[in-house]
């Protein structure tokens, strides 16, 4: 059986995972506002241009903080950031940016913190790029594409004259380059990073932390439907689809694989967009022309081959497939309950040190260098960063420490909740603690509950807040209709409260709504960011996981209100808002 009573304690982030997230929030900077500059530009090779800009900063990043763990810790943080991208597909960026973290880390630990273990992992860092960059392009299209690459190159040779049919040199060329960049931005960065580090540090006013950006991995919007399972069967579908391929049963892979991209595009939203982009559909016109015109044409046999028309289509619906399908995983890998499993999994660090990494995001663009600054006077402006990276970090470790403790009282739907909350209030005035916020009571018809009435706890402020009758203007969830004015009256009371000192805030309920970014849920983000005070919300049972880490949040306390006693859970509520009162200067009595 169940407590009625149990807490999940806050696990703040460890000093290296800290410093991680600075480092990725800076990394990921970069790659969104370098990234975004290059690709406007059209500039090819952007990625690997990102890699050796990635290196030089990272191994920079290790001469001013030498912390064993730092680089692959904020190559995750970089990664996972990277891939809320609009237009991004999860898989490829966040696995790439990943990799070359993972095999710069793992050369230095292999060869030393020194200048050989810089170059080595720097070069080796760029050239996974290319391996990355292969492989990507295997899983979109196939082997097939290995034909079609080796047909091109032994075209090529004989149209140009070439004595020599040896791909290899090629590659082999190829890799020296991508080595080489890499060598070169590991010893760039290496001088940048000493070269800040022997300088005197010039005052700066700061940074500052952006609660409720937009640009959250869990962000969970309205109309968004997260299922654990959706996400294990969208896999199998991608790797039905694709075996049927595979296994040259066309009419039927086409059949199967166009129902489960048709699927896709209704049920996510925005799966289309990579297929939107003109850039794709190039690639595959390109795909097709050459799979037809070289798949026979060295043997003379045909010059557009029906063969190799076939094969083109193939490696084009394996292409289209893939990338719906990733959309389709990217979009599901966004359920707020993964917030809950890294949590309670012995992952509480990434995910501290992540949602850090995204408060510091804004304050960290708006400090970037411009682009064509960043390209040209390099060792100034990586100095900046640096600079940039050593102020954000005490902001971040005073935000990590900073957390209120939350009491969700939690029941399923008519199990007295709010009759629960009542008599803590109740409990909670005679002790002259006076919380603020507001609670929901029934507004009923017959015995038949018709809607809600909000009423401020701290106020005399009461007005309807729901009905299950339609009026224009409301917004709908579940049966019931919200009122707008409503929903803007507790926003205000849940504000004031915040800014007033409470020493405890009252939020009856935490709901949907607010779940998906609707009704309170930015006073909430306010509230929990910017004041001390203890939270008592109530919660169905279906959204505790949910709610519990939807905000900033530090030990969650959940009360099952069916077995739990007032008294006990309202003594729990004044010891921690003692604990705060505490470290402020003053205290509750008991």
């Amino acid at each position: 059986m169940k407590s009625a009573i149990r807490t999940i304690p806050f696990q703040p982030a460890g000093p290296v995972w800290m410093k991680a997230a600075v480092a990725g929030s800076i990394w990921a900077s970069l790659e969104i506002i370098i990234g975004s500059f290059l690709h406007n530009l059209r500039v090819p090779f952007s990625g690997t241009i990102l890699a050796v800009m990635s290196v030089y900063l990272m191994v920079g990043f290790l001469q001013v903080w030498n912390e064993r763990g730092l680089v692959w810790r904020a190559g995750i943080i970089c990664g996972l950031m990277k891939s809320v991208s609009p237009s991004a597909v999860i898989i490829g960026p966040m696995t790439g940016i990943m990799l070359e973290a993972i095999l710069l880390e793992t050369t230095i630990r292999l060869l030393g913190r020194n200048l050989t273990g810089y170059l080595a992992g720097g070069a080796i860092a760029v050239f996974s790029t290319l391996i990355h960059k292969i492989a990507t392009l295997l899983i979109l299209y196939g082997f097939d594409l290995v034909r079609i690459a080796a047909d091109l190159y032994s075209f090529a040779v004989r149209q140009t004259g070439f004595e020599t049919d040896r791909p290899e040199v090629l590659l082999l060329m190829i890799s020296g380059v991508y080595l080489g960049a890499g060598m070169l931005a590991a010893s760039g960065g290496y001088i940048a990073g000493r070269l800040y580090i022997s300088k005197q540090k010039i005052p700066d006013p700061g940074v500052t932390l952006e609660h409720g950006s937009e640009n959250s991995l869990f962000s969970h919007t309205s109309g968004d439907r997260y299922s654990l399972f959706s996400l294990m069967a969208n896999v199998v579908m991608i790797v039905a689809s694709l075996a049927l391929l595979n296994m040259s049963h066309l009419s039927i892979a086409v059949t199967f694989g166009a129902l489960y991209i048709i699927f896709v595009f209704i049920y996510y939203r925005n799966a289309a967009r990579k297929l939107k982009k003109p850039g794709v559909w190039i690639q595959f016109a390109i795909i097709a022309f050459l799979s037809a015109f070289l798949w026979n044409s060295l043997s003379g046999v045909h010059i557009l081959d029906p063969t190799g028309m076939v094969a083109g289509f193939k490696m084009i619906w394996r292409a289209m497939v893939v990338i719906t399908g990733f959309a389709a995983v990217s979009a599901e890998m966004k359920n707020p309950l993964i917030k809950t499993v890294l949590y309670n999994r012995g992952l509480a660090n990434l995910y501290q040190s992540l949602s850090l990494a995204f408060a510091a995001l804004p304050s960290v663009i708006s400090r970037l260098p411009a682009p064509n600054e960043l390209l040209k006077k390099r060792k100034h402006s990586f100095g900046t960063l640096f600079h940039t990276a050593e102020l954000l970090l005490p902001v971040l470790e005073t935000e990590n420490n900073r957390r209120p403790h939350i009491f969700i009282m939690t029941g399923d739907r008519l199990s007295g909740k709010t009759t629960f909350l009542k008599e803590i209030i109740s409990i909670l005035n005679e002790r002259a603690i006076n919380p603020a916020g507001f609670i929901s009571e029934g507004i009923h018809e017959s015995e038949t509950r018709i809607g809600f009435k909000l009423t401020g706890i701290a106020s005399e402020k009461r007005v309807e807040l729901c009905s299950t009758v339609e009026r224009p203007g409301m917004i709908r969830q579940g049966r019931f209709w919200f009122s707008r004015e409503a929903l803007q009256t507790g926003d205000e009371i849940i504000r004031e409260a915040a800014s007033s000192g409470a020493a405890v805030i009252v939020i009856d309920e935490v709901g949907p709504l607010e779940i998906s970014g609707k009704g309170w849920y930015n006073a909430i983000e306010n509230a929990t960011a910017s004041s001390d005070a203890v939270h008592v919300w109530s919660v169905r049972r279906s959204l505790v996981k949910k709610a519990s880490r939807r905000w900033n949040t530090g030990d969650v306390t959940i009360v099952d209100t069916t077995t739990a006693i007032p008294e006990e859970t309202a003594l729990l509520i004044i010891e921690a808002a003692n604990k705060v009162r505490g470290i402020n200067g003053h205290s509750i009595n008991l």
